[in-house]
């Protein structure tokens, strides 16, 4: 999914800063279609935490997101809690 550009194009878009915002990411990170599209037992950790709750209502994930370092953190196999 990442490395197909569509999730980069919903990022770019808006979309999803605007769901961060709305709270609706929270709910849908911390549901089992996130452990399906993600696939890796270290993003399943980090998104089902609370620090990641906090993170997305301070609003630092919606500029990693922008800033493209999310997508090049996922292409590259590594895990975003890394950074």
């Amino acid at each position: 999914m990442y490395q197909s550009g569509e999730v980069v194009k919903m990022y770019q878009s808006g979309e999803v800063v605007k769901m961060y915002q709305s709270g609706e990411a929270v709910k849908m990170y911390l549901s089992c279609e996130v452990v399906k599209m993600y696939q890796s037992g270290e993003a399943v950790k980090m998104y089902l935490s609370c620090e990641v709750v906090k993170m997305y209502q301070s609003g630092e994930v919606v500029k990693m997101y922008q800033s493209g370092e999310v997508v090049k953190m996922h292409r590259s196999g590594k895990d975003v809690s890394e950074s």
